[in-house]
């Protein structure tokens, strides 16, 4: 898995975050709840990365041993950053349904 790759899938997690935000309906109080929601799993798929390449790192340099536990944080990053990516997915064609719609 490429760092810059996952950097730039961030970045546009990012700009689609700031849309929703933008448009966000504050009467209720569901838009907030839904873009805290995104921005902490955000958070959490960015954790996973920033752990497996620490991860990584540390088993290259010798400060760990345990190549197990490094292909698993590995792992536990990959099965995130895919899951974030068919989210990611989901909800553009949901709101590319949606701008179809007529009114």
């Amino acid at each position: 898995m490429n760092s810059t790759n996952i950097k730039d899938v961030v970045n546009q997690m990012a700009q689609i975050k700031n849309q929703i935000k933008g448009t966000q309906n504050t009467n209720n109080g569901i838009g907030n709840s839904f873009s805290t929601l995104l921005n902490k799993t955000i958070g959490e798929v960015n954790n996973d990365a920033l752990n497996a390449e620490k991860a990584v790192e540390n088993y290259v340099t010798g400060k760990s041993d345990n190549l197990h536990q490094t292909l698993i944080t590995l792992e536990k990053s990959d099965v995130s950053f895919k899951m974030m990516m068919e989210v990611r997915k989901k909800l553009l064609t949901a709101y590319q349904e949606i701008m179809r719609l007529q009114i």
